[in-house]
């Protein structure tokens, strides 16, 4: 496992196995993967009944490259039943291969999530990714105190190490970190990620959230330990658009971070742009609006065609992004030349969502490397604030 100075990474964009995520990532420039420790998150990619296919895209996506192996607890959906099926037969058939895949996914997950030995087996896995700095699980601070210690022990003979706590979180885990901080060689070696959620509603109460977590963490600590904690304010306010036509969009993520900022030297961490949504059923819409989406440092141009099911969408979003005011200066990025490729008509290879998602992230990551290499060092400009 390396051993990371994450002190010289600002940001820190979190991922899961999704093909547009992983696409978007790839397509950057080495020159630009070199600034970043991506997190990576485990998760079920369709309706898999094992993280196998996520193990797998992992190891192609990040190569030899550090990286933070976290993992998503969220089950896996119920199967859809429908209402009325053309085909009875084949609806049961259908529903039984998903029903057996949801529960052999969450005997799975059950497994990676259970303390025994300090979570023994989410060790052993990540003991298969030797350039993966491990992410300490835990589902109930309170009850798994020491399971949780056990496990960072572990972790911290041979490399740094992570934890992820949100505002769910039994206020235990704070008490742990401090913990955590005091026995490992130095407080360095862990990144804390304080997860701030998303949405962009009650921004102030979830800065507010991270503002109380690192002082939780730091009570008690001398002064010495403080200065070399390394912490990551995470939030997304990209949240799914639902407007037609071409909208501008703020990024209220830095808003969160400087706010939660004026307590705390915190690097900078988001979703790199995606909307996560908990799947409660296997359907997937058959229904789609062409979605052309162009990040910039501090907000998003949001293309969202009028017409459902309408493959021109795409081209003409470009169109409308390319002809806004803040389009130029143009980043030389591969999304940047997708949107270019597509304003002059050319579609031919990016005729699904999937390859939009993609070039989203690809360029947001882009931008919010240069950003926080701005921001995270104190030399941001007049400060919007944020609305309410």
């Amino acid at each position: 496992m390396p051993i990371v100075d994450f002190s010289q990474y600002p940001y820190y964009p979190a991922l899961r196995c999704s093909t547009g995520e992983h696409l978007g990532y790839r397509s950057l420039g080495n020159s630009d993967k070199d600034w970043i420790i991506p997190v990576l998150e485990l998760s079920q990619r369709g309706n898999s009944p094992s993280l196998d296919p996520s193990i797998a895209n992992i190891r192609q996506t990040i190569g030899a490259r550090a990286f933070i192996l976290d993992l998503c607890h969220e089950p896996a959906p119920d199967p859809h039943i429908s209402a009325n099926p053309r085909d009875p037969a084949a609806e049961r058939q259908r529903v039984e291969q998903e029903r057996e895949a949801q529960e052999a996914y969450n005997r799975g997950l059950a497994r990676l999530l259970d303390p025994s030995d300090g979570f023994s087996a989410w060790r052993r896995l990540v003991t298969t990714f030797p350039n993966a700095i491990p992410v300490i699980q835990y589902t109930d601070a309170d009850a798994q105190a020491r399971q949780i210690l056990r496990q960072a022990a572990f972790f911290s003979r041979t490399g740094s190490i992570a934890i992820r706590i949100r505002q769910e979180d039994n206020a235990r885990i704070f008490e742990i970190i401090s913990q955590i901080i005091s026995v490992i060689d130095s407080p360095d070696h862990l990144l804390i990620i304080i997860d701030c959620g998303q949405g962009r509603q009650r921004l102030r109460d979830r800065a507010n959230f991270a503002r109380n977590a690192i002082g939780r963490i730091t009570e008690g600590l001398d002064p010495a330990q403080i200065a070399l904690i390394r912490a990551v304010c995470m939030s997304n306010t990209f949240m799914k658009p639902n407007h037609d036509g071409l909208i501008y969009y703020r990024n209220d993520d830095w808003g969160i971070w400087r706010a939660a900022r004026e307590s705390f030297p915190f690097l900078f961490g988001d979703y790199a742009a995606m909307n996560r949504i908990r799947r409660m059923t296997t359907f997937t819409p058959s229904d789609y609006r062409a979605t052309v989406v162009y990040p910039l440092n501090d907000a998003w141009l949001v293309y969202r065609h009028p017409d459902a099911n309408d493959e021109a969408g795409w081209g003409a979003g470009a169109e409308e992004v390319v002809a806004h005011e803040r389009y130029q200066p143009v980043p030389e990025v591969w999304g940047a030349e997708v949107i270019g490729r597509a304003a002059n008509g050319d579609t031919a290879d990016v005729l699904a969502s999937r390859f939009w998602h993609a070039v989203k992230v690809n360029i947001h990551i882009h931008r919010q490397i240069g950003a926080a290499a701005v921001n995270v060092a104190g030399l941001d400009g007049e400060d919007e604030g944020y609305d309410e």
